[in-house]
């Protein structure tokens, strides 16, 4: 093989294993770190000037030719791409990763339970990023292995820069001999000399355009790899954050359910025992305190159900934050929890989204590249293979831009049906509010009318059973817009969508 022809491959090869996809080694886990980079001799061309003087005289090489890689092969597919953050081996092994979150990496739970433990909502976020940090080193390695080729792509990128720059020297001189002749200095005579002692061509359009695309973005496609995987890690951490907080919004309203209902049943016993005083006077029944006797035992029935309940949830919850399955809690601080009185706006959610989230950023920059790789085909076509790969080219840079707005438009629709949601969560609140005033009322009115012997403990209980039932509307309320609230802010930085 000719130095043409080994300096093709060198710069072929390893942009077609390393910008544009992780190599089988990568994947492997291996240790094996490529060769040294290899510097390029800068050769500036000539000032213009009467007679173009050189600064540096080349080497006696053969100027290294492109071969033309076909359009797929630069990172692009020519049919449409289901996703802007596509690159088919990088996301396997990070969708792999992020399934492994959920699942087998998790840190074993502490060896000894913790009672009545105090525990905000953030801290919860924290243990379970914290408890599943295991499946994050799959995505660490693989970062780590697409940075340790980055010598290889170097010595790519330096050898197009010098095969660019010996062309345009040559194309200089050419031009120099074209207008001086033998007037020609001799220092240029010779150095034109000797690229025609190598018999040196001129790079065609076509072989400079792969050489272009080498030197002005092969750097920004390898790190488009890099930043898809540290964007994944991120909604990784971000996946597990609202995890721990959906679990314990959920346990903060069985919490509330609980206290209200022991203090409804603190009142039931008390309504008890003035009605057995009431029998013992003879102004009550024998039936109406079973009754009240019966609907007491179905209270305690119930709560501890829901007791069970709350351990059972706890108990998942645990596993995710990372914590001993039976450790307990004491009642969640609901104020915390209490959301703020008024929400940004809907354009600041979505002008935040545009900014921060992973897929718009990733088809942003995967456009851009797409579209100045076809701008490159404006210069001379010379071969009808090379008509092929424009079209290619600028089917390619279409699709991206297609999927590009499709994305944007996504995006915004997600933040407005989660905004929406927020405002139907906000618009209920005063409704729950006055339900609970008017139920108030309803039972104070009710307890003075049995104490008075003018009603009976069944209908005290009915209407405390309605305040009951208001007051823990209004606190789910209130959990829930704070759980929305957590998604819009998620959703509108890098994501994950789709919550």
């Amino acid at each position: 093989m000719n130095l043409r022809g080994c300096l093709v491959a060198a710069i072929a090869l390893p942009l077609l294993l390393l910008i544009f996809g992780l190599t089988a080694t990568a994947f492997a886990g291996s240790d094996a770190v490529p060769g040294t980079p290899v510097g390029a001799a800068v050769i500036a061309p000539s000032v213009t000037a009467p007679t173009p003087t050189p600064k540096v005289v080349p080497q006696v090489t053969q100027t290294p030719r492109p071969t033309p890689t076909p359009w797929n092969q630069l990172g692009h597919s020519t049919s449409p791409s289901p996703s802007p953050t596509t690159n088919p081996m990088v996301l396997e092994w990070i969708r792999n990763d992020i399934e492994k979150a959920f699942t087998s990496d998790v840190e074993p739970t502490p060896a000894v339970a913790t009672k009545d433990k105090q525990l905000t909502a953030q801290q919860a976020a924290e243990g379970a990023v914290e408890a599943a940090k295991a499946s994050f080193k799959g995505m660490e390695i693989a970062r780590l292995n697409i940075q340790k080729q980055i010598d290889s792509l170097r010595n790519a990128v330096n050898m197009a820069i010098t095969a660019l720059e010996m062309d345009d020297r040559y194309r200089v001189l050419v031009e120099a001999e074209e207008k001086w002749g033998e007037t020609l200095e001799e220092e240029l005579i010779f150095e034109l000399e000797m690229f025609r002692m190598m018999k040196y061509t001129e790079l065609t359009s076509d072989e400079r355009r792969e050489l272009i695309s080498i030197r002005d973005m092969g750097y920004e496609r390898f790190n488009l790899n890099i930043k898809r995987v540290n964007h994944n890690m991120e909604i990784t951490r971000n996946q597990l954050a609202y995890a721990a907080y959906a679990q314990y919004a959920g346990i903060a309203k069985m919490q509330a359910a609980m206290a209200i209902q022991r203090e409804a049943l603190d009142l039931q016993l008390t309504n008890l025992e003035i009605l057995k005083k009431k029998y013992e006077l003879g102004a009550a029944t024998r039936i109406e305190v079973e009754n009240a006797e019966l609907s007491y035992e179905k209270a305690l029935i119930d709560i501890r159900k829901q007791q069970r309940s709350l351990t059972s949830l706890v108990t998942g919850f645990n596993r995710l934050v990372g914590e001993n399955l039976s450790t307990s809690y004491q009642d969640f601080d609901r104020t915390k929890l209490a959301p703020p009185r008024r929400d940004d706006a809907v354009d600041a959610y979505i002008a935040r989204a545009l900014e921060k989230r992973s897929e718009v950023l990733l088809a942003g920059e995967e456009m851009s590249l797409a579209q100045r790789q076809a701008k490159l085909y404006d210069t001379e076509l010379t071969n009808f293979r090379t008509l092929d790969d424009k079209q290619d080219a600028i089917q390619a840079a279409e699709e991206a831009e297609i999927t590009y707005d499709m994305t944007v438009q996504d995006v915004e629709a997600e933040i407005n049906a989660a905004y929406k949601q927020l405002v139907n969560l906000r618009g209920v609140t005063a409704y729950y509010e006055s339900q609970i005033r008017t139920a108030e009322e309803n039972f104070e009115r009710a307890q003075k009318l049995f104490e008075l012997g003018m009603t009976t403990a069944v209908s005290v209980d009915q209407v405390r059973m309605s305040m009951s039932q208001a007051k823990m509307q209004l606190e789910n309320n209130l959990i829930d817009i704070w759980q929305q609230r957590q998604k819009l802010d998620i959703i509108s930085g890098i994501g994950p969508g789709g919550l």
